[in-house]
């Protein structure tokens, strides 16, 4: 039949044949004795898969052969190579089968047997392209190659990466004649692939770990589920950086971003990019460190295109202009603040700033190159609130006032009077027995978190602000003296109060009684407890404002220390019998009126029932 024709023994894609021959010579004739016989039938190949063709010559002697393979018995259709390639197919490589090509050569070196294979499975009549081929040659000890075109359509590939450059990390796509595409990361040199058809040859394709393709490689086969492919780094080339100074001073405070092709991202932050093609645009961006920002601007971008050897990107800086200025830090009387900390940021452009931190010396001044540029100038210390200077410095001097952040001082003046209109003296007891209470009136609020130490308080500024008005309490924890208020508006130096404590009237209180030893429990108005008074012998003096009271007196004074006020005395549990009266009393003026006098006999009764009788009034 004609070759092509869908009818017949074995099938391929499109094209359809009987019987396959291998014919040639050889020094000594054909591998079976026959020379260049399209149909002899020692010559005739087995189809051991469909389209897939095998003949196998036992005892061949050294010799260089040469054959084709002849369709159905004659010449009219053949096989060979494109070109005649020598005596050099490694054993069980596929190799492509050319339509009427040329003699397909090898040679033996001793007594072998040869195994050759023809696959027309992909063979495509009408394009005359898809068919290939294979040859074995087996010496003793060798291991024989099964089959190569065994239907390879799931296999697990691997391809060993070798390059002189690291390709770590890379991507390698593998991508066959369809156009489906596999991508695998190489790791430790290997890049593993699943579903690989052993039928087909690939193209490769390498990239870098930002998507770059570095090289490629074309018509890999993975025979035996296995191939080596080099990526040689003889044409890929690097770039690096350079920045010096003016006078030609090389530079290091600086970063460098490295961008390749059109790509919006970095490549590399490296001080040089390596694995770069000739004719790829390559521009290096560079960014100055605060140190170097004092001093130059950020330099353009450079673009180049890389050509056949490695590049360097070379920057140049010219220094920027700068004038001389002198900070100066003081508090709020004038006074130098010493190593006060100061932090400067000039805004270089819109994108970039410089900051740099310094130490003010003993006299609170501070010299320093700034540009001509929108700055800040923050200064700060320790018990001081910071403060700020901005604008654009021209050389003369910048000074900053530190507010103290401790407190608010207050300064009480306080005095105390007697009764008889004299002043206490130092050695009386000073203002060491005085507590404050302190209120803002601005703020209708308390101030609890002050300090008082050495006639002097101190409130948090938290608490106070220039112009609020102050309301402060002085009261004499001895109790001698009554308290007193003054009120007084706050400014930034401080706030003084006058206050004057005058003496409490005193109250004698001259009881007798057998016992001699006698309670005397003070009330005011409210009934609430003002004072506890131990009678020994019969007598106490006690200090009380003028007012109304009410005096309890028990005549065993181990029964109650003291009570919270008069309605709750009879919890107490009073045995009935107890020597228990109430009498009303009044100070002012400086005497004392209602209770002097009044005696107690030893068999006294309460003229009720304690505890379940009230007191009588």
């Amino acid at each position: 039949m004609t070759p092509g024709q869908n009818e017949g023994g074995g099938s391929s894609q499109g094209f359809n044949c009987d019987t396959v021959y291998v014919a040639g010579n050889g020094n000594g004739g054909w591998l079976n004795g026959v020379n260049w016989d399209p149909s002899c039938e020692a010559n005739l190949m087995t189809e051991i898969l469909s389209g897939v063709w095998e003949i196998e010559f036992q005892d061949v002697s050294d010799d260089h052969w040469a054959f084709k393979f002849a369709i159905d018995g004659s010449w009219s259709y053949n096989f060979g190579v494109k070109s005649n390639s020598g005596a050099d197919y490694d054993d069980g490589a596929i190799y492509d089968a050319a339509y009427n090509g040329g003699n397909i050569e090898f040679d033996t070196f001793d007594s072998c047997s040869v195994k050759i294979w023809l696959d027309l499975r992909d063979y495509d009549s009408g394009k005359r392209t898809g068919a290939r081929f294979a040859i074995d040659v087996m010496y003793e000890d060798d291991e024989p190659i099964v089959n190569p075109f065994d239907d390879p359509s799931d296999y697990a590939g691997k391809i060993n990466v070798s390059a002189d450059a690291s390709f770590e990390g890379y991507t390698l796509k593998l991508s066959d004649k369809t156009g489906s595409v596999v991508s695998r990361i190489i790791r430790d040199g290997e890049a593993l692939f699943s579903g690989v058809n052993g039928r087909n040859t690939y193209s490769l394709a390498l990239y870098n770990k930002n998507g770059r393709m570095i090289c490629g490689k074309e018509n890999i086969a993975l025979v035996n589920d296995e191939a080596s492919v080099s990526f040689g780094a003889e044409n890929l080339h690097s770039a690096e950086v350079r920045v010096n100074a003016a006078d030609g001073t090389e530079l290091n405070d600086y970063t460098v971003e490295w961008f390749v092709g059109s790509a919006l991202t970095a490549e590399s932050t490296d001080a040089a990019v390596n694995n770069l093609n000739a004719g790829d645009k390559v521009t290096c961006r560079v960014k100055l460190g605060d140190s170097m920002k004092k001093l130059y601007d950020d330099p353009a971008p450079v673009t180049r295109t890389i050509g056949a050897a490695d590049e360097t990107f070379e920057f140049t800086l010219q220094q920027a202009q700068t004038n001389d200025v002198t900070i100066r830090v003081s508090d709020e009387a004038g006074s130098p603040v010493p190593s006060a900390s100061v932090s400067i940021v000039q805004r270089i452009d819109s994108k970039s700033n410089y900051a740099e931190n310094y130490t003010a010396d003993e006299n609170g001044q501070l010299t320093v190159a700034l540009r001509e540029v929108d700055t800040t100038v923050k200064v700060s210390e320790a018990d001081y609130f910071a403060a700020v200077w901005s604008g654009v410095p021209d050389g003369s001097d910048i000074s900053l006032t530190l507010r103290n952040a401790v407190g608010a001082t207050l300064f009480p003046n306080v005095t105390f009077r007697y009764c008889d209109g004299s002043e206490r003296s130092d050695t009386a007891g000073g203002n060491d027995s005085l507590t404050f209470e302190v209120f803002n009136l601005s703020k209708n609020k308390d101030i609890t978190s002050f300090t008082y130490t050495s006639g002097k308080l101190t409130v948090p500024y938290s608490e106070v602000r220039n112009g609020d008005i102050l309301e402060l309490t002085a009261t004499d924890s001895d109790g001698v003296f009554a308290e007193n208020t003054a009120v007084v508006t706050y400014t930034e130096s401080g706030a003084e109060f006058d206050l004057t404590l005058f003496e409490k009237e005193k109250a004698t209180f001259g009881y007798t009684s057998a016992n001699e030893e006698n309670l005397a429990l003070i009330f005011n108005s409210d009934m609430k407890r003002v004072e506890t008074v131990y009678l020994n012998n019969g007598r106490q003096s006690g200090y009380l404002s003028a007012g109304s009271y009410s005096a309890v007196l028990i005549g065993d004074a181990e029964t109650i220390a003291c009570v919270p006020d008069y309605d709750t005395l009879l919890s107490y549990g009073l045995a009935e019998g107890t020597n228990f009266i109430k009498r009303d009393f009044s100070v002012s003026d400086g005497s004392v009126t209602g209770v002097s006098g009044v005696a107690i006999p030893a068999s006294a009764k309460a003229p009720f029932s304690i505890p379940t009788a009230r007191i009588p009034t």
